[in-house]
């Protein structure tokens, strides 16, 4: 698998640009969360793509930036933000759990 690596400038950048949490209900994971550029407007349009074994999801964000995907299983993803199709984060390894909530933080990217 290949690893990312950003310079820590687009790095700092790219911490502010991705919000995402996991809130867990009924056995199923939601990941929601909202997409800023560097200066806090929210970004409109950008793929959020979620992808485990057997699995591949893309959303979109909303007017607001702000993106939300019901139904996730039990299982470890990788969520990447692609915005005018480059990848401008991914977070490898985000593991979600059944009936607790499992916050991704920003120090994670």
């Amino acid at each position: 698998m290949n690893k990312i690596i950003f310079p820590k400038s687009l790095l700092l950048t790219l911490v502010s640009v991705l919000l995402v949490t996991f809130t867990v209900w009924a056995g199923t994971s939601v990941l929601e969360g909202v997409v800023k550029d560097p200066n806090g407007r929210p970004v409109k349009g950008a793929d959020v793509r979620i992808e485990a074994k057997n699995f591949s999801k893309v959303i979109k964000t909303d007017a607001n930036g702000r993106y939300v995907y019901d139904g996730l299983g039990v299982a470890t993803y990788k969520v990447s933000l692609v915005i005018n199709g480059q990848v401008k984060a991914s977070i490898l390894d985000v593991k979600t759990q059944r009936n607790r909530a499992s916050p991704l933080n920003s120090t994670s990217i």
